[in-house]
């Protein structure tokens, strides 16, 4: 088929937008048997381009496509948890300089290495990240698996301006730390976990 017009698979996917040798290429529309849906551009019968792929749960990927796969640049929204992924992708991974804007106001940003994972919030990060809490704590470090871990990070607290500098594993912070006060004073205290994602700082 050479043109405009619509093809079947008896695997129960559907084409349909500019055809050429049997194949979309250009602008077109593919119905998955699961119910995905892929709109935009086709080279040789593959995403290739600009476009756009939605989920029947809801989410979806806006962006660059190449050889069927997200690389280039996108927006993924999961609306499961109410966040979105904006940056690289290579192969269909978080590649590169990436952000994560969470539901209830953090924000994420760091170096994405390609990794495969079931929660897109879960993947691997290297080299250094910044993640800002919608209080505005802002913390500064190394990531691994989604979760502030280095051995030398700093935690600025918004309310104080106090800016913390010692461990962190796992997303909390662990041990003794120095804390830079406001007025230019330093101590130390102790991180003193309160939660799962919760802790408090204790004068030594």
């Amino acid at each position: 088929m050479v043109g405009q017009g619509k093809i079947e698979f008896c695997h129960g996917r559907v084409d349909s937008g500019w055809f050429d040798k049997n194949m979309l290429n250009g602008e077109g529309k593919s119905l998955y048997a699961d119910g995905d849906v892929y709109t935009g551009q086709f080279k040789a019968g593959k995403r290739d381009g600009h476009g756009r792929y939605q989920y029947p749960s809801g989410s979806y990927y806006i962006g660059d496509f190449k050889a069927n796969f997200q690389n280039g640049h996108g927006r993924f929204f999961n609306a499961q948890t109410g966040s979105s992924y904006v940056g690289g992708y290579k192969n269909g991974l978080f590649n590169g300089l990436g952000h994560i804007f969470k539901q209830n106001g953090d924000v994420l940003t760091a170096q994405f290495t390609p990794h495969f994972s079931s929660n897109y919030e879960e993947e691997y990060i290297s080299a250094e990240g910044r993640y800002v809490w919608f209080n505005g704590d802002v913390y500064e470090g190394s990531f691994a698996l989604g979760l502030m871990e280095d051995v030398e990070a700093t935690f600025t607290e918004k309310s104080s301006g106090a800016i913390f500098t010692g461990k962190w594993k796992e997303g909390l912070p662990v041990g003794i730390h120095k804390r830079l006060a406001n007025d230019g004073s330093e101590d130390q205290v102790l991180a003193v976990p309160t939660g799962e994602t919760t802790w408090t700082w204790e004068k030594l």
